[in-house]
C-alpha cells in the first residue's frame, strides 16, 4: 500500500470520506485536495471560532462559525464532521444554544481525528 491509499483509507475510516466526490471536485489532483485540507486544519479558524461561541454563549457567531465549517468540511468530503455541524446549525438555527453545545464532544473528537491525519500526511 502506497502512502496516498494509506491516506486515503485513513479519511474513510476516521471522517466517512466520500472519496470519489471529492477527488472529482479536485480534479483528481490528489496534491491540491491535500493543500486544501492541510490548509484547513491549519489556518482556517471556524473550529476555534465556534467553539468560542459555544462557550460565551453568542447564538449568533456560533450559527455563523457551524455553517462555514459544515460548508467547508462537506466540500473537503468529510462527511461526520459536516454531519456533526449541520446537526449543531440546525438546533442553533432554532435558537438552542444548549442542546447544540452537546455535539461539542463529538465535534472535537472528529476535528482531532482529521487533524491528526493531516499532521501524519501532509506535512
Amino acid at each position: 500500500m502506497n502512502e496516498n491509499d494509506a491516506f486515503y483509507n485513513a479519511l474513510e475510516d476516521v471522517a466517512a470520506w466520500d472519496k470519489e466526490n471529492t477527488l472529482d471536485r479536485f480534479m483528481n489532483n490528489d496534491i491540491l485536495f491535500k493543500k486544501f485540507l492541510g490548509k484547513f486544519i491549519t489556518t482556517d479558524s471556524s473550529y476555534a471560532k465556534l467553539r468560542d461561541s459555544l462557550k460565551e454563549g453568542n447564538l449568533e457567531d456560533a450559527k455563523l462559525y457551524s455553517h462555514t465549517l459544515k460548508g467547508i468540511a462537506a466540500n473537503l468530503g468529510l462527511v461526520k464532521l459536516s454531519g456533526i455541524s449541520n446537526d449543531m446549525l440546525s438546533l442553533l438555527r432554532k435558537g438552542n444554544l444548549e442542546d447544540a453545545s452537546r455535539y461539542e464532544d463529538a465535534l472535537e473528537k472528529q476535528y482531532d481525528a482529521v487533524k491528526e491525519i493531516v499532521h501524519k500526511f501532509c506535512a
